[in-house]
């Protein structure tokens, strides 16, 4: 919560919406074991997929070290997951304001767990949603809306629907909640 004040909000926001159920919210859930030298390319690959970019600049990654028996979180820092084409591997930085970047590794014995989010008010969220990877595309007005359909052709950008993810990733399971995904790429996805 200190890191990103956004996130928990938007995690309870999906996680209580697709409950409900909410036709523009998905989940899905693994709980095959990885290993931890694994995950930060698991998470990599899986995030390029998602987003169908190579770039992961704009999302929001939080490397944290779970305890043992899973009830403490230690040491969570904000990251970049960067591909390294000399020997073919996912890095990990961290993303210290004012501080050279640090190489994090993950070892055999270390219990990582990344938490991925998108769509926390970034720019790259704010673009306009294509109708063939959306569940909605735009905010619908009810009939008589005058004033509403004047400001929403002058401002097409606010009634415009975005997207969002969150994605955690542990050695011991992967959760992902998506909205306003075109229901075939979570088809994908799962």
């Amino acid at each position: 919560e200190k890191m990103n004040p956004g996130l928990p909000v938007l995690y309870a926001l999906l996680s209580k919406s697709f409950q409900l159920p909410h036709p523009a919210i998905d989940c899905f859930e693994s709980t095959s074991k990885m290993w931890a030298t694994s995950l930060s390319q698991y998470t990599f690959d899986f995030l390029r997929t998602l987003t169908g970019r190579a770039s992961l600049k704009d999302l929001i990654i939080i490397r944290a070290n779970a305890s043992l028996t899973g009830t403490r979180i230690n040491d969570p820092k904000v990251v970049d997951l960067e591909w390294n084409k000399d020997n073919e591997t996912v890095r990990v930085f961290s993303k210290t304001v004012g501080a050279s970047r640090e190489n994090i590794l993950d070892e055999h014995f270390d219990a990582p767990e990344y938490i991925c989010a998108f769509g926390l008010g970034c720019e790259a969220s704010k673009a306009p949603v294509s109708q063939s990877l959306a569940v909605f595309s735009e905010i619908m007005l009810e009939e008589g809306e005058t004033k509403l359909a004047l400001i929403k052709n002058s401002h097409k950008d606010i009634f415009s629907r975005q997207r969002a993810f969150i994605v955690i990733v542990t050695r011991s399971s992967r959760k992902v909640y998506l909205y306003n995904f075109h229901p075939k790429i979570c088809k994908e996805m799962k």
